[in-house]
């Protein structure tokens, strides 16, 4: 079988097994274990399957990202940032637009 086979069965899967309610997380990462497997074999399948995943998500960058959220998160549930907006909408709401 070609990849562009692989690839058009494995989107229909996808949106197949999705539609029976599996969450879409789970469904994307067994669909495209099956489509490794499928086009370069148990070994390799599997051997890229727990390595690709983790050098996608070992950036610096990435590894910030949760962390800003979760500031965010805790900003918000301190009220900072409802008096930041007020502040800011008393510093610069006298241009035009405003905030």
């Amino acid at each position: 079988m070609d990849a562009t086979t692989i690839g058009i069965i494995g989107m229909a899967g996808l949106l197949g097994v999705v539609l029976l309610g599996v969450r879409i997380v789970f469904a994307a990462g067994v669909v495209g274990l099956l489509g490794l497997v499928a086009m370069r074999g148990w070994t390799v399948g599997l051997g890229i399957a727990g390595f690709i995943p983790h050098a996608e998500t070992a950036h610096y960058t990435l590894s910030v990202l949760p962390m800003f959220i979760l500031i965010g998160h805790f900003a918000f549930h301190a009220g900072l940032t409802q008096g930041a907006f007020q502040a800011a909408r008393k510093w610069l709401g006298w241009l035009p637009g405003g905030l």
